[in-house]
């Protein structure tokens, strides 16, 4: 059946000759069979044209792979490359942002440092600065205070035996009677009261005049006013000598104003005055000399005036003395008596 359908002539025949050589009956081949040439070769033309078809689309498609893939490949490597770059980018960009946070940080720090170096410098104001400059103000007003006007004012009025008085002695004789005010410690200890009280006892009892009995004559009485005047100027002198150091040494006055200064840098022996210079800025140090150089002066200052005093005093004392030895016991001519031996 096979052998007529492929051939289509002689098929019992070919059949049985196909079937005896092939040792199978009923086959045939197609080689044997009339016009399998042309239709072997229209077929493997058309194979072939398949094949080449078919190897042609492999190739394009294998084309179009490649091609596929090598774009995937250059868009990945510019991808890649961008990447590469924008990190370059960021690290540059981190890098500056980094080094101007540095700077900044920097900056700061150095106007924080200049700030503190600066606030540390002026505040600085040298020990105790406040007491201090009140110290000097307080010794300032006492200096001023005792020296610029009387230093008798408010205490001549209490001595009997001011300058130019005349008059009896028993008042004198009543403040000093008790004998409680003989003691010069309170021209020291401030209280101007108790101060005055001792300058009375000091001055004495009041001139007062005396008749003899003999007549006087106006010779007689202006000697004996002359002798007054000459009194009461070495009366005045020693009073006010007296008053100044009273007043010197009251509570308001110059020489505790003074030891009050000297004593806030020496009153504990200076301990504390040193501990602060060891943590003082170099303007308080500098502050600090000053005050002390100031204060240094000012003592000075106030010791040759009180040196000045000390000679007037003296002074006045030699020539007080000079002139009891030169005239006597206040004895006058022609019965005028002047002084504390009249009563």
């Amino acid at each position: 059946m096979t052998a007529l359908k492929s051939c289509g002539r002689f098929p019992v025949l070919l059949g049985g000759a196909v079937g005896m050589l092939a040792g199978q009956p009923y086959m045939a081949y197609a080689m044997v069979c009339p016009g399998v040439e042309g239709r072997v070769v229209a077929y493997n033309e058309a194979a072939g044209a398949n094949s080449i078809s078919h190897i042609g689309a492999g190739f394009a498609s294998l084309d179009a792979m490649i091609a596929v893939e090598m774009q995937m490949l250059i868009s990945a490597q510019k991808i890649a490359t961008a990447q590469e770059s924008a990190s370059a980018d960021q690290e540059n960009t981190m890098q500056i942002k980094a080094a101007e946070a540095a700077a900044s940080v920097y900056v700061a720090g150095q106007n924080a440092r200049q700030v503190r170096e600066t606030t540390d410098q002026f505040e600085s104001t040298g020990y105790n600065a406040c007491t201090m400059e009140q110290a000097m103000g307080q010794f300032y007003t006492g200096y001023q205070t005792a020296f610029s006007g009387d230093p008798t004012s408010g205490i001549s009025s209490y001595v009997e035996n001011r300058p130019g008085r005349l008059s009896s002695p028993a008042e004198w004789i009543s403040k000093v009677k008790d004998g409680t005010n003989t003691s010069a410690a309170p021209l020291y200890s401030g209280d101007l009261d108790a101060a005055s009280r001792y300058i009375n006892v000091v001055m004495g009892p009041p001139d007062n005049w005396k008749k003899s009995g003999q007549k006087q004559t106006d010779a007689a009485a202006r000697m004996a006013q002359v002798r007054k005047l000459t009194s009461d100027a070495r009366k005045n002198s020693s009073m006010r000598v007296l008053s100044a150091i009273a007043r010197e040494n009251a509570t308001n006055g110059p020489q505790k104003a003074i030891d009050n200064v000297v004593s806030q840098y020496v009153g504990d022996g200076g301990e504390r005055w040193a501990a602060s210079m060891a943590g003082s800025d170099t303007r308080g140090i500098l502050l600090d000399a000053v005050r002390i150089e100031a204060a240094n002066v000012a003592a000075e200052a106030y010791e040759v005036r009180k040196s000045m005093q000390t000679e007037f005093a003296l002074a006045t004392y030699a020539l007080a003395h000079e002139d009891s030895i030169l005239h006597g016991h206040n004895q006058a001519a022609n019965g005028v008596v002047i002084g504390s031996g009249g009563f």
